[in-house]
């Protein structure tokens, strides 16, 4: 029982930073997307005006935005691997280990090291939380922030825009809803 709850929250520690840094990256990579297709969609105009190089810097910092979050992901993915990765290991040792000396004394029988480390495995995966739980509260998770999402677009009031209320807000054209 002590060795799944450890498991569990030394799971939960090292991969609560996941979510946030997952939810950066993909909100970096769709900037970095978003930019690319503006300057493929305008391309003509930034030649006309010389606006090549403020155009290539805000690219590039948006890669570079996009990379070192990326890294930083991966360094956190690295370090809960290597936890799980050992921790299953020691799920087959462990047993052995607490049932050798009774073997070595002769108080216990050879099939009986077999039977601890299935009974444990057993138990075990009975106890542990984070493996069987985890993508029903993903998933819990992706539809309450759906629900919210929808709930506070349906909340704000509709307003007419200008073309110039447009261009300055970055509006779409016509009815919006805009936050009061």
């Amino acid at each position: 029982v002590a060795y799944a709850a450890i498991g569990s929250a030394a799971t939960v520690a090292l991969g609560k930073p996941l979510v946030g840094l997952n939810y950066v990256q993909l909100s970096r990579e769709a900037d970095l997307r978003y930019l690319l297709v503006r300057l493929r969609e305008n391309a003509e105009s930034l030649a006309f005006f010389r606006g090549e190089r403020q155009e290539a810097l805000g690219a590039a910092d948006r890669l570079r935005g996009a990379v070192e979050n990326g890294r930083a992901l991966l360094g956190v993915q690295r370090k809960l691997e290597f936890f799980t990765v050992g921790y299953r290991y020691l799920i087959q040792i462990l047993p052995i280990l607490v049932v050798a000396p009774l073997f070595f004394n002769g108080r216990i029988e050879l099939g009986v090291i077999s039977q601890s480390v299935g009974a444990f495995n057993h138990i075990l995966s009975d106890l542990s939380l984070i493996g069987a739980r985890a993508p029903l509260a993903a998933r819990r998770q992706r539809v309450g922030a759906a629900h919210t999402s929808a709930a506070t677009r349906r909340r704000l009031p509709l307003q007419r825009c200008t073309r110039a209320q447009f261009v300055r807000r970055g509006l779409g054209w016509g009815t919006e809803p805009v936050a009061s």
